[in-house]
């Protein structure tokens, strides 16, 4: 039988919800900016503009959630059940398919969710698979956290909880297509949309480079303020003319410290930019000049230390 069906779970909810998350973290982002600019300088500030910086990716993190989870929907074809899921699709040959059930597995799912009230999605594992005795992982894609409310689909090798609006519809629609018996069995597999955007953008990796980048570049400016607001107008140092006579020169006007900082930033934000660019293609050259990124307000703090004592000479 030729076609597909296509059967989507009651969204709503949880697409509300996450659009309510993601607004509040906007607000909060745009919020902490303003405060910061009407702050005076000091440390209080750099901590202000780093708490929006964390807002801004935390935005990020939570559209690209709303986004996977308004497009969760299950389809169904003469061969495959596919799960969409953001980027990702989930496809599950209907003839690797051993076993649909509603009850069973609540009680032997162990799970590591992701959820805000009508959403849910999480992998995990079952504590024992029923035939071969041995765990087997598990995926969920619901809109509900009540696993005694989810359609269970077992194969060979893995489990998927399903939340479906109309359980004995989507099942006369899984029985109206079929397999042939020639066809050769292929265990459930992952296709993306977008491949490298998707694996770029899913990558726990990045997402932690990003969080030491932001950190390290905070600490940077916070002592750099901290340190800056203690100094003198004029940084002098001791020069010796002749071992017998030193005399004090100038040797920096304190706003000129701003450059280090601001060079450093500037670095971070070059290097960041061009190592998620060249994450998609070459990863370890990504993550190395990642690395470095984190390396620069480190090394810049050093450089700032280095000038406040030889000017103190």
């Amino acid at each position: 039988m030729a076609g597909e069906s296509t059967f989507r779970p009651r969204i709503l909810k949880g697409l509300i919800f996450g659009i309510l998350l993601s607004g509040w973290s906007v607000c909060l982002t745009v919020g902490l900016a303003f405060i910061a600019s009407e702050s005076s300088f000091g440390v209080l500030r750099v901590l202000i503009y780093g708490c929006s910086f964390f807002a801004a990716l935390l935005t990020l993190f939570l559209s690209y959630w709303v986004l996977c989870f308004l497009k969760l929907r299950y389809t169904v074809n003469d061969d495959n059940l596919i799960i969409h899921w953001g980027l990702v699709r989930h496809i599950i040959p209907l003839a690797s398919v051993t076993r649909i059930s509603t009850t069973g597995y609540s009680d032997d799912i162990v799970m590591d969710m992701f959820s805000w009230p009508g959403m849910s999605i999480g992998k995990g594992f079952s504590r024992l698979d029923l035939i071969a005795g041995v765990p087997k992982p598990i995926s969920i894609f619901s809109t509900s956290r009540n696993k005694q409310k989810l359609l269970y689909l077992e194969t060979s090798s893995s489990l998927y909880g399903l939340s479906v609006n109309d359980e004995a519809d989507f099942l006369r629609g899984i029985g109206a297509y079929g397999h042939h018996d020639s066809q050769e069995l292929i265990e459930p597999h992952l296709v993306y949309t977008w491949p490298r955007l998707h694996f770029l953008i899913s990558s726990a990796t990045v997402w932690v480079y990003l969080i030491l980048i932001t950190s390290m570049t905070i600490l940077m400016w916070s002592e750099f303020t901290f340190r800056y607001v203690e100094l003198p107008v004029q940084l002098e140092g001791v020069f010796p003319i002749s071992q017998e006579k030193s005399r004090f020169i100038t040797l920096w006007l304190r706003e000129e410290l701003f450059q280090i900082p601001r060079i450093a930033s500037l670095l971070v934000v070059g290097n960041t930019i061009l190592g998620l660019i060249l994450f998609i293609w070459e990863r370890k050259l990504a993550l190395m000049i990642l690395f470095s990124a984190i390396l620069i307000p480190v090394l810049s703090v050093f450089l700032f230390e280095l000038t406040v004592h030889v000017a103190s000479g």
